[in-house]
């Protein structure tokens, strides 16, 4: 027993001594050797690395949708990174805030509930931004879609639109919310009422709801505002032609003949 704990302790102690070398690293001038600190802390799934690599992420240059190897890293964490991430889009003075987003968005369902939580926030840019990025996950997002129809209605026009444009990027889950973008297609935005309709053509809705979305999207044609109208056109046809929503899993489809 005391051979088993004293060979644990060592292998503690040379865990912490490797971390601690490549944590050194990531601090290094040498682009190469901080990329290969980066990879392993990952692999690691570092705690103590998230701080720095969110530090190396605000200064490394990199397009949103080709994160940087500090990006990479943190995604590979995964968990352990949300809170820290979060945090970057409540602040936003540091890391562009669409590099924060597609780093949580590919760290995917565990960073949901945070998002979640911060479409509570009393800053609506916060809001706007968690909206955001939930639209942008596809897997996982679906536990979501409740608070993100009560954010329907709230009353930041861009939060509003956030929220309408996010539906079609959760997935089949997000036809649960076609009887509030119905709503949204009588909001007093013209940019809401127009991504509402494309939405709808989008994420598609429970049979029972088609008559009313229907009858919305035809009333939709007559909008002071012509792309609403070019929009809900759009919805309408693909109803018409069996290719709308989710279709391909079999929920609703066009009778054969029709």
């Amino acid at each position: 027993m005391l051979v088993a704990i004293i060979a644990l302790s060592s292998d503690r102690i040379t865990d912490w001594i490797i971390e601690e070398w490549y944590l050194s690293k990531l601090r290094s001038v040498d682009e190469a050797e901080k990329k290969i600190a980066a990879e392993k802390l990952a692999e690691m799934r570092s705690i103590k690395a998230v701080p720095v690599l969110i530090e190396l992420f605000e200064k490394e240059p990199g397009e949103p949708r080709h994160l940087p190897y500090s990006a990479k890293a943190l995604v590979k964490i995964g968990e352990p990174a949300v809170s820290s991430l979060i945090e970057e889009l409540v602040v936003r003075d540091r890391i562009p805030w669409r590099c924060v987003s597609y780093t949580l968005k590919d760290i995917g369902r565990p960073a949901v509930p945070d998002l979640v939580s911060k479409l509570k926030s009393d800053d609506a840019e916060v809001r706007r931004l968690a909206a955001h990025t939930l639209g942008k996950m596809r897997q996982g997002a679906e536990a979501a879609v409740p608070a993100l129809i009560e954010l329907l209605k709230d009353p930041n026009q861009s939060v509003r639109l956030a929220v309408a444009e996010a539906f079609p990027g959760i997935g089949k889950g997000a036809k649960a919310a076609a009887p509030a973008l119905v709503e949204a297609l009588r909001d007093d935005s013209y940019e809401v009422r127009r991504t509402a309709a494309l939405s709808l053509a989008k994420t598609g809705c429970a049979p029972e709801a088609l008559t009313r979305v229907v009858e919305a999207l035809r009333k939709c044609l007559e909008d002071d505002h012509e792309g609403v109208q070019v929009n809900a056109a759009v919805a309408l046809r693909k109803i018409e032609s069996g290719r709308w929503g989710w279709c391909s899993y079999g929920w609703w489809r066009k009778p054969a003949g029709k």
